[in-house]
Protein backbone atom coordinates (compact mmCIF):
# COMPACT_ATOMS: atom_id res chain seq x y z
CA UNK A 1 0.00 0.00 0.00
CA UNK A 2 1.29 3.46 -0.91
CA UNK A 3 1.91 5.97 1.80
CA UNK A 4 -0.15 9.16 1.88
CA UNK A 5 2.99 11.25 1.31
CA UNK A 6 3.77 9.37 -1.90
CA UNK A 7 0.16 9.61 -3.06
CA UNK A 8 0.11 13.37 -2.52
CA UNK A 9 3.41 13.75 -4.39
CA UNK A 10 2.06 11.76 -7.35
CA UNK A 11 -1.44 13.18 -7.59
CA UNK A 12 -0.98 16.79 -6.39
CA UNK A 13 0.41 18.12 -9.70
CA UNK A 14 -2.41 16.47 -11.67
CA UNK A 15 -5.06 17.86 -9.33
CA UNK A 16 -3.50 21.33 -9.51
CA UNK A 17 -3.43 21.22 -13.31
CA UNK A 18 -7.10 20.20 -13.46
CA UNK A 19 -8.01 22.97 -11.02
CA UNK A 20 -6.16 25.57 -13.10
CA UNK A 21 -7.90 24.42 -16.26
CA UNK A 22 -11.27 24.74 -14.54
CA UNK A 23 -10.71 28.42 -13.63
CA UNK A 24 -12.58 30.58 -16.16
CA UNK A 25 -10.74 33.43 -17.82
CA UNK A 26 -11.40 36.78 -16.17
CA UNK A 27 -13.25 39.33 -18.31
CA UNK A 28 -10.22 41.64 -18.32
CA UNK A 29 -8.00 38.92 -19.81
CA UNK A 30 -10.66 37.92 -22.31
CA UNK A 31 -10.92 41.52 -23.65
CA UNK A 32 -7.18 42.00 -23.98
CA UNK A 33 -5.89 41.81 -27.54
CA UNK A 34 -3.10 39.35 -28.31
CA UNK A 35 0.34 40.87 -28.73
CA UNK A 36 1.26 41.72 -32.29
CA UNK A 37 4.70 40.51 -33.33
CA UNK A 38 5.21 43.51 -35.61
CA UNK A 39 4.99 46.04 -32.80
CA UNK A 40 7.71 44.59 -30.57
CA UNK A 41 10.99 46.30 -29.86
CA UNK A 42 13.69 46.58 -30.98
CA UNK A 43 12.15 47.55 -34.31
CA UNK A 44 13.44 45.96 -37.49
CA UNK A 45 14.92 49.32 -38.49
CA UNK A 46 16.50 49.63 -35.05
CA UNK A 47 18.49 46.38 -35.14
CA UNK A 48 22.15 47.25 -34.75
CA UNK A 49 21.26 50.86 -33.90
CA UNK A 50 22.86 52.47 -30.86
CA UNK A 51 21.30 55.36 -28.95
CA UNK A 52 23.12 57.34 -26.28
CA UNK A 53 21.01 58.48 -23.33
CA UNK A 54 22.76 61.04 -21.16
CA UNK A 55 22.22 63.57 -18.41
CA UNK A 56 25.40 65.44 -19.36
CA UNK A 57 24.80 68.91 -20.70
CA UNK A 58 26.51 70.57 -23.68
CA UNK A 59 28.66 72.59 -21.27
CA UNK A 60 29.74 69.68 -19.07
CA UNK A 61 33.20 68.12 -19.13
CA UNK A 62 32.15 64.85 -20.75
CA UNK A 63 29.98 66.28 -23.54
CA UNK A 64 32.80 66.19 -26.13
CA UNK A 65 33.40 62.50 -25.36
CA UNK A 66 29.68 61.76 -25.75
CA UNK A 67 29.60 63.55 -29.12
CA UNK A 68 32.72 61.65 -30.25
CA UNK A 69 31.14 58.33 -29.31
CA UNK A 70 27.93 59.34 -31.11
CA UNK A 71 29.92 60.07 -34.27
CA UNK A 72 31.87 56.82 -34.02
CA UNK A 73 28.76 54.66 -33.49
CA UNK A 74 26.50 56.79 -35.71
CA UNK A 75 24.23 57.12 -32.68
CA UNK A 76 21.52 59.56 -31.73
CA UNK A 77 21.96 61.39 -28.41
CA UNK A 78 18.94 61.78 -26.11
CA UNK A 79 19.16 63.98 -23.03
CA UNK A 80 17.27 63.74 -19.77
CA UNK A 81 17.37 65.89 -16.65
CA UNK A 82 18.70 64.56 -13.35
CA UNK A 83 17.45 60.96 -13.09
CA UNK A 84 14.11 61.37 -14.89
CA UNK A 85 14.24 58.72 -17.59
CA UNK A 86 10.61 59.36 -18.52
CA UNK A 87 11.88 62.30 -20.61
CA UNK A 88 13.37 59.86 -23.18
CA UNK A 89 10.70 57.14 -23.16
CA UNK A 90 8.79 58.35 -26.24
CA UNK A 91 11.95 58.95 -28.26
CA UNK A 92 13.29 55.47 -27.42
CA UNK A 93 9.97 53.88 -28.38
CA UNK A 94 9.99 55.81 -31.67
CA UNK A 95 13.60 54.88 -32.55
CA UNK A 96 13.41 51.31 -31.25
CA UNK A 97 17.20 50.85 -30.84
CA UNK A 98 18.86 47.53 -30.08
CA UNK A 99 21.58 49.09 -27.91
CA UNK A 100 21.38 51.96 -25.43
CA UNK A 101 24.45 53.57 -23.87
CA UNK A 102 23.74 55.40 -20.62
CA UNK A 103 26.44 58.10 -20.42
CA UNK A 104 25.83 59.52 -16.97
CA UNK A 105 27.69 61.01 -14.06
CA UNK A 106 28.82 58.51 -11.41
CA UNK A 107 26.51 60.04 -8.81
CA UNK A 108 23.50 59.27 -11.01
CA UNK A 109 24.01 55.51 -10.93
CA UNK A 110 22.43 54.04 -7.82
CA UNK A 111 19.99 51.23 -7.11
CA UNK A 112 16.89 53.31 -7.87
CA UNK A 113 18.28 54.58 -11.17
CA UNK A 114 19.24 51.08 -12.21
CA UNK A 115 15.75 49.82 -11.39
CA UNK A 116 14.30 52.71 -13.44
CA UNK A 117 16.49 51.69 -16.39
CA UNK A 118 15.39 48.05 -16.05
CA UNK A 119 11.75 49.12 -15.95
CA UNK A 120 12.25 51.37 -18.98
CA UNK A 121 13.92 48.56 -20.90
CA UNK A 122 10.91 46.30 -20.34
CA UNK A 123 8.00 48.72 -20.70
CA UNK A 124 8.52 50.45 -24.04
CA UNK A 125 6.14 47.95 -25.63
CA UNK A 126 3.52 45.57 -24.27
CA UNK A 127 5.57 42.38 -24.03
CA UNK A 128 7.55 41.67 -20.84
CA UNK A 129 10.84 41.00 -22.65
CA UNK A 130 13.66 43.60 -22.61
CA UNK A 131 13.33 46.07 -25.47
CA UNK A 132 17.02 46.97 -25.70
CA UNK A 133 20.44 46.00 -24.36
CA UNK A 134 22.00 48.69 -22.19
CA UNK A 135 25.28 49.55 -20.59
CA UNK A 136 26.69 52.36 -18.48
CA UNK A 137 29.42 54.72 -19.62
CA UNK A 138 30.62 56.76 -16.69
CA UNK A 139 33.87 58.23 -15.43
CA UNK A 140 34.95 60.55 -12.63
CA UNK A 141 35.68 63.50 -14.96
CA UNK A 142 35.59 64.56 -18.60
CA UNK A 143 39.21 63.58 -19.30
CA UNK A 144 38.66 60.04 -18.04
CA UNK A 145 35.44 59.76 -20.05
CA UNK A 146 37.27 60.96 -23.17
CA UNK A 147 40.01 58.37 -22.56
CA UNK A 148 37.41 55.62 -22.09
CA UNK A 149 35.62 56.60 -25.29
CA UNK A 150 38.96 56.76 -27.11
CA UNK A 151 39.88 53.24 -26.01
CA UNK A 152 36.50 51.82 -26.95
CA UNK A 153 36.55 53.62 -30.31
CA UNK A 154 40.01 52.24 -31.08
CA UNK A 155 38.85 48.64 -30.73
CA UNK A 156 37.44 46.92 -33.75
CA UNK A 157 33.72 46.72 -34.10
CA UNK A 158 32.11 43.32 -33.82
CA UNK A 159 32.92 41.15 -36.80
CA UNK A 160 32.34 37.58 -37.81
CA UNK A 161 35.96 36.70 -37.10
CA UNK A 162 36.71 36.33 -33.38
CA UNK A 163 40.47 36.77 -33.93
CA UNK A 164 42.76 37.56 -36.88
CA UNK A 165 43.34 34.57 -39.14
CA UNK A 166 40.25 32.72 -37.90
CA UNK A 167 38.52 30.56 -40.50
CA UNK A 168 35.11 28.92 -40.20
CA UNK A 169 35.05 25.16 -39.62
CA UNK A 170 35.31 22.98 -42.69
CA UNK A 171 32.01 21.83 -44.10
CA UNK A 172 31.45 19.31 -46.83
CA UNK A 173 29.38 20.26 -49.83
CA UNK A 174 25.89 18.81 -49.76
CA UNK A 175 25.99 17.81 -53.45
CA UNK A 176 28.45 14.99 -52.86
CA UNK A 177 28.10 12.00 -50.57
CA UNK A 178 31.26 11.09 -48.66
CA UNK A 179 30.80 7.41 -49.45
CA UNK A 180 30.67 8.03 -53.21
CA UNK A 181 33.68 10.26 -53.77
CA UNK A 182 37.17 10.50 -52.42
CA UNK A 183 37.38 14.29 -52.28
CA UNK A 184 34.83 16.87 -51.35
CA UNK A 185 34.61 20.55 -51.97
CA UNK A 186 35.38 22.63 -48.94
CA UNK A 187 32.82 25.44 -48.90
CA UNK A 188 34.76 27.40 -46.29
CA UNK A 189 37.86 27.66 -48.50
CA UNK A 190 36.03 28.97 -51.56
CA UNK A 191 35.81 25.80 -53.65
CA UNK A 192 39.27 24.33 -53.14
CA UNK A 193 39.30 20.57 -52.86
CA UNK A 194 40.87 18.55 -50.10
CA UNK A 195 41.31 14.82 -49.56
CA UNK A 196 38.98 13.11 -47.11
Amino acid sequence: MMSSRLLSAVFAPAVLAMALLAIPATPALAREKPLAAKKGLPKAGGLGVTTIVTNLGPRSDGWDAVKRLAEHRDAKVLRFEESELEDVRKALARIGPEYVVLAVTPTTVDMNFHLDVLELSRTLDRDPMPDFHFGYLTARNGDDLAALVGRSSATRTRSRRPWPGWRPPLRRATSCRASMCSSTTDTATHGRSRRV
